[in-house]
């Protein structure tokens, strides 16, 4: 036993002089580090979208009509923004000299109206005043009826100008719910180029949208109501007023293989208050979304598409109508802006 542990002790003793050794004299590493050479492609590192008509928006007002729901058939934004919002970096489209974003091909629309239906009339957006820009009016003339006491007496309406959804006029007869394809007939799209001279391989996109999104109902105090068959399903009656998707896929992506990247609605952070004759909010919220977009070249298409929304305008099964035509504030959304940042 005694002779063990002196081999032990012995062993031990070289051990910690080797590292004391070390410690005191330590050698030179010969791993020799390089320096990170990935560079982006030429052109601005960001650029911002303000969904609005005029001269300080990305959009001029739109044809009577509404859009077509077809890829590349929305209305485009001619107008595009540094991140400050006023200086602009592009104009017109992609094919203009004036173009200044080589890396954006076009972000667009959908409108609805009468002519935003297929062929087969199974995908429409046919009420003119579901998905438009809010009128100079909007914001004073629409009023709704919060508190039920049969006077729609509070302002429910979009700033002027803005781009937003109401849902009272976006009936099931006559809008139906996207599902994040080419054919989706209420989204925001945009669509980039991939070529590596213009977008480089190894770049992504950090995208900041700024909206309010409005409901009659808060959140329902039982979650399950939003579960279907294990799946969270906010178009469940009894989830969400409405529900909004986020899609990251190939332009040319087969519409049944299309599946949803993130949520944008539910949830809504702004309500109908009966007791108070308001909606509990108006303030703009941001969200931002990482599109991983060096993952996979390609990735080409950024969609925010309307996917559900409710059929009752009622709060709490109150026989009363609170919400009106053109009451974005009562259920529905308003988008303000879009900034795209390359990383």
């Amino acid at each position: 036993m005694t002779q063990s542990k002196t081999i032990f002790f012995t062993v031990l003793a070289t051990l910690c002089t080797g590292c004391l050794e070390n410690a005191s004299a330590p050698k030179k590493s010969t791993v020799q580090t390089t320096a990170d050479t990935l560079s982006p492609a030429s052109g601005p590192m960001a650029a911002k979208i303000i969904f609005k008509t005029g001269t300080n928006g990305s959009f001029d007002v739109p044809i009577n009509g509404g859009t077509v729901p077809e890829l590349g058939s929305g209305h485009k934004a001619v107008r595009i923004f540094a991140p400050n919002g006023t200086t602009t970096l592009a104009t017109g489209d992609s094919s203009s000299a004036s173009w200044g974003i080589p890396w954006l091909s076009f972000v667009e629309i959908g409108v609805s109206g009468s002519s935003n239906h297929n062929s087969s009339n199974s995908v429409k957006a046919l009420s003119s005043d579901c998905a438009k820009f809010a009128s100079t009016t909007e914001s004073s003339a629409s009023l709704c009826d919060y508190n039920k006491d049969g006077t729609a007496d509070v302002p429910c309406g979009a700033p002027a100008d803005y781009f937003r959804t109401s849902e009272f006029d976006c009936t099931p007869a006559t809008t139906s719910a996207g599902a994040g394809g080419n054919d989706d007939p209420i989204y925001i799209r945009v669509k980039f180029d991939r070529t590596t001279s213009k977008l480089a391989s190894h770049e992504n996109v950090m995208a900041v949208l700024e909206y309010s999104a409005s409901g009659i109902h808060p959140a329902p105090t039982s979650p399950t109501t939003c579960f279907s068959a294990g799946v969270f399903t906010p178009e469940q009656p009894g989830c969400s007023d409405m529900s909004w998707k986020v899609f990251l896929r190939n332009s040319d992506a087969v519409a049944s293989a299309i599946k949803p990247f993130l949520m944008l609605v539910p949830p809504v952070f702004a309500y109908v208050d009966p007791a108070n004759n308001r909606i509990t909010s108006t303030a703009i919220s941001t969200k931002q979304f990482l599109l991983p977009l060096s993952t996979d070249v390609s990735l080409d298409t950024f969609q925010i598409s309307r996917t559900g929304a409710t059929t009752t305008f009622i709060h709490n099964g109150n026989p009363n109508v609170i919400c009106s035509n053109n009451s974005p504030l009562c259920v529905g959304m308003i988008f303000y802006s879009l900034s795209l940042y390359r990383l």
